[in-house]
């Protein structure tokens, strides 16, 4: 008679391991949102290469300061016989260096455990059935970390060859921490200040991720669009910009809050399959002989915001941790333009 293997309950470990990718993008109102897209480049490379960084060029735009050329009648093109060579213009481009990390986590069940619950229910099931929602989180930690990053780079005087201009990037109303209503939290005029450090590019940022905090004020401020109570269902938005609301939003001391605009793909997102992404093991000697199930759950990932380069160099053989991302050193911009980087932060300080 076949023996009943721990596999069998779940079916096929590759399928589950699937299942758990398309589950953690849905489970995240950050990574399921048009802020984060899938790249097939970062795919690619994930999956084929051994690489921690991946590296690529990006074109610039042309330049449009450059003034046009009246044309002549007569030929200024040396072969042809004129006096002076025409001179053509160029096209620029820009490096971009995405980082990559391998993490794993595993979780354990005595059999004991499930004999001990009510009506037998099976701590492993359990364990299963919330994987998509714990990876969801992390990977949204992640996203946290790197956007801490960028904006921290941006907070210092550029160095190097980093293109920025300090603080072109936020809008900071906090005062300190200390509240000033109308001055200090989430307003009208912060808001369309904010959406001005993209300059006439401002449409560009067509989404927000916020505290539900600074939800709430500008709920009590009369800012959010009206929709009609009948509609189940409909987020909440901001003068037609969808808003995502995360408690885990990054914030400074006390009631300080950071709200970011974004525009449509501001962040790249690479996912591979390491070998053995998803395996379950059974030891039989553990738990004084009880037996124990143990499930191993391994990702490959890559967050990168669009417009920058990784600079750092990762500790760890298994690629970036999220202290990492979020340091400010390991930034540098490389896009040539403000207008490149569809991200504005305002920071401000609600009651």
């Amino acid at each position: 008679m076949a023996t009943t293997q721990l596999s069998d309950v779940i079916g096929n470990p590759q399928v589950f391991g699937q299942w758990l990718v398309e589950e953690t993008k849905r489970l995240s109102g950050i990574d399921n949102s048009p802020i984060v897209v899938d790249d097939a480049e970062l795919d690619d490379w994930l999956q084929r290469e051994g690489n921690i960084k991946w590296t690529g060029p990006r074109y610039d735009s042309l330049d449009r300061t450059q003034v046009e050329k009246i044309i002549t009648q007569t030929d200024g093109v040396q072969f042809s016989g004129g006096t002076a060579a025409a001179v053509p213009l160029n096209i620029t481009s820009h490096i971009e260096e995405a980082v990559r990390t391998e993490r794993a986590n595993w979780w354990s069940a005595s059999q004991l455990s499930k004999y001990l619950n009510l009506r037998q229910s099976d701590p492993l099931q359990a364990i299963l059935n919330d994987l998509g929602g714990y990876w969801a989180f992390r990977r949204q930690a992640m996203w946290l970390s790197m956007w801490l990053g960028v904006f921290a780079d941006n907070d210092l005087a550029p160095g190097g060859s980093d293109t920025h201009t300090q603080f072109d990037l936020t809008l900071d109303r906090s005062n300190g921490g200390v509240f000033s209503q109308g001055v200090t939290n989430f307003t009208a005029e912060n808001a369309i200040d904010t959406l001005g450090l993209m300059g006439d590019a401002e449409d560009d940022l067509g989404y927000l991720v916020t505290h539900s905090v600074v939800r709430r004020t500008m709920e009590k401020n009369d800012l959010l669009d009206v929709i009609k109570d009948s509609t189940p269902g409909q987020p909440k938005s901001y003068r037609g910009r969808p808003i995502i609301v995360n408690d885990e939003m990054t914030k400074g001391a006390g009631n300080v809050y950071h709200t970011y605009f974004m525009g449509a793909g501001c962040t790249r997102r690479g996912v591979g399959t390491p070998d053995n992404a998803f395996e379950m093991g059974r030891f039989p000697e553990a738990a004084n002989g009880g037996g124990q199930n143990v499930v191993f759950n391994r990702v490959r990932w890559c967050l990168h915001p669009k417009g920058y380069r990784f600079i750092g160099t990762p500790a760890g053989a298994g690629g970036v941790t999220n202290a990492e991302l979020a340091a400010a050193a390991n930034w540098s911009r490389s896009a040539k333009e403000r207008k490149q980087i569809p991200v504005a932060r305002l920071i401000t300080t609600e009651s």
